[in-house]
């Protein structure tokens, strides 16, 4: 698979279509807005929800762990979508058998579960914003970011609109890249998109599939 490479800092990032992004001087795996358990949350609310939206993102998750050469791997927020339930124990199941990676969350709104919850899976929570080199990384995007540093965020769930010259319309998941702010797509498969109005000299790169990016 041919990945899309973004420099940002002086440093290469690749964009997968899977919706995340490797960062290869670090050898890390930035993911944002995984989502896990809303499905069997919106069952237990009596709304019907397919058990295979849980499958889906779990088969997507394994496929990105082996796709780099990677040390680390780290949330942006929003890990797990409500309290504890079956499908953060399938989660913890799968990550196990990744004992060599190291596994960081940067805790956003929805990660609400005690903390012992993440320790007896060895995933480490940190607070936003975390600094990497002239990396500030958050869940909620930043506002007002330093001068001498780039803000990767998520919590948005990015998209853009493509028209066609019928009025039809089509509307996709995006990572988006401003001078000093980049916001990751939602990685979750059951989550809604916020769609985005980007200046001229912004960069716009939407998966179109689950193995080709286009920009935008």
């Amino acid at each position: 698979m041919k990945f899309t490479s973004v420099q940002i800092m002086e440093q290469t990032f690749l964009l997968h279509p899977l919706k995340a992004m490797y960062w290869v001087e670090e050898k890390a795996l930035l993911v944002a807005d995984f989502h896990l358990g809303k499905a069997s949350h919106f069952r237990k609310n009596g709304i019907a929800v397919p058990q295979q939206v849980a499958y889906m993102n779990y088969a997507k998750f394994n496929r990105l762990l082996k796709a780099f050469p990677m040390e680390r791997i780290i949330f942006l927020g929003d890990l797990f979508h409500s309290d504890h339930n079956e499908d953060w124990e399938k989660f913890g199941a799968l990550i196990k058998g990744y004992g060599q990676y190291h596994f960081s969350l940067i805790s956003g709104n929805h990660d609400i579960m005690a903390r012992r919850e993440y320790d007896k899976f060895n995933i480490q929570v940190l607070d936003e914003p975390y600094a990497i080199g002239a990396f500030l990384l958050s869940h909620h995007p930043m506002n007002e970011v330093p001068e001498t540093y780039y803000n990767l965020a998520g919590h948005v769930h990015p998209s853009i609109k493509l028209r066609g010259k019928a009025r039809q319309s089509l509307r996709l998941p995006c990572f988006y890249f401003s001078d000093q702010n980049g916001l990751l797509p939602a990685f979750g498969k059951f989550t809604g998109t916020a769609i985005i109005r980007p200046k001229k000299t912004d960069q716009i790169f939407a998966p179109v599939s689950d193995s080709e990016i286009m920009a935008f």
